[in-house]
């Protein structure tokens, strides 16, 4: 299938369950509009924009970036949060009011006009209360800290390793939130900093126009910047994507190994979803590892937090991934734990250690509730 294809059927699929939510969210708002007075008509519209602001944003940004699409875009963005707990809350309402029928003396309580309006507004409101707090929560992240120990040596006793995950440089992550990115990472005077994907927000050309990038000249490192390439590189353009961020000094691993200055072998993969963005097939671990020395330390750079057990098994003594976002917005991080085993966070398989982080960025909504974003510092000894 065609590159042009997979993309139509993606976003045909993306784009029909957007509006038919849409629709259901539609039908229980207007229970709190007014129906009276003049400014309820103008309520109406101006929901059915706000329903309509991301697709359009991504259309507009697609033909020509602009501020006004940005603008545009946050607003369908926080809404997209919304919707999420919007939907779970008149469902559970659904779900309540069905209930009653089957009881005798309840038939209908749930659906008298009066109490539809003030629960339509509570729930309203009590949404948009928490997708503040989300917002506030996604502005500010945090550090993770962890040593982990390898019995192989290298030729150092240990390496500080800063791990930045789904930066997402772009409409929501901009200029401001890099330098804070370069900021963090500086204050923890890493020997290596690496990057697991996703540090585009798909098209790369308004980020390198508005030169975002530029500051990762600034990260101060003992051995400099080693990256990798995430599934909205290949979304956007991933040759366009690495050529930038090899000329800020990044080197990309793209299905590659090193035997790195420090003993320790990097081996940089590919995003699994190239081929569905891309219409390319990664190489398959085997022909990646081939040439590396598992007696040395074995560092596996992977976007997406999957074929774990093969990897143990090939050697690799820590596995370094991201993309999952803890879901990003509860209780998705369930979600994501189901498919990929490991949503965030440290565990262990046979010797290799494995961690996966939750971003630094947000895609789509700059909303973070029930996890929070941020970096990873990484103290790895060896030969102990």
């Amino acid at each position: 299938m065609s590159r042009v294809n997979s993309f139509l059927i993606f976003f045909s699929i993306v784009l029909t369950i957007y509006g038919l939510a849409n629709l259901y969210l539609y039908r229980h708002l207007v229970w709190a509009l007014p129906e009276a007075v003049s400014w309820g008509r103008a309520l109406r519209w101006t929901l059915i924009l706000v329903m309509l602001a991301f697709p359009l944003a991504r259309t507009w940004m697609a033909l020509r970036p602009s501020p006004l699409a940005d603008g545009l875009y946050f607003v369908g963005a926080l809404w997209m949060a919304a919707m999420l707990y919007l939907f779970l809350a008149f469902l559970m309402y659904d779900l309540a009011r069905g209930f009653t029928w089957i009881i005798p003396g309840l038939r209908g309580d749930l659906s008298s006009p009066a109490l539809r309006q003030w629960i339509a507004t509570g729930v309203a409101a009590l949404v948009l209360l928490l997708v503040a707090g989300g917002a506030v929560n996604a502005a500010f992240q945090g550090v993770s800290r962890m040593t982990l120990h390898t019995g192989k040596k290298a030729n150092l006793d240990s390496l500080r390793v800063v791990m930045v995950s789904d930066i997402h440089m772009g409409s929501i992550i901009k200029e401001k939130s890099v330098k804070k990115m370069v900021e963090m990472v500086n204050r923890e005077k890493p020997d290596l900093v690496v990057f697991t994907g996703d540090m585009f927000d798909d098209n790369p050309h308004p980020v390198i126009a508005r030169g975002y990038g530029e500051h990762f000249r600034g990260i101060r490192s003992t051995y400099g910047m080693i990256g990798i390439t995430g599934n909205h590189e290949h979304i956007g353009n991933a040759s366009v994507a690495v050529g930038y961020l090899e000329s800020v000094g990044m080197r990309i691993l793209r299905d590659t190994a090193m035997l790195h200055e420090s003993g320790i072998w990097i081996v940089g993969r590919e995003d699994r979803d190239m081929s569905r963005f891309a219409g390319k097939t990664r190489k398959t671990l085997y022909e990646v590892m081939a040439g590396v020395d598992p007696s040395r330390p074995v560092l596996m750079l992977d976007h997406q937090p999957v074929e774990l057990k093969e990897k143990a098994d090939a050697g690799a003594d820590l596995n370094l991934s991201g993309h999952t976002h803890d879901g990003q917005l509860w209780p998705l991080g369930h979600l994501a734990k189901a498919i990929y085993g490991i949503s965030k966070g440290y565990k262990k398989l046979g010797e290799m250690h494995i961690y996966v982080s939750p971003g630094f960025g947000s895609w789509g909504p700059p909303v973070r509730i029930g996890n929070r974003p941020g970096i990873a510092v990484i103290d790895w000894r060896f030969g102990e």
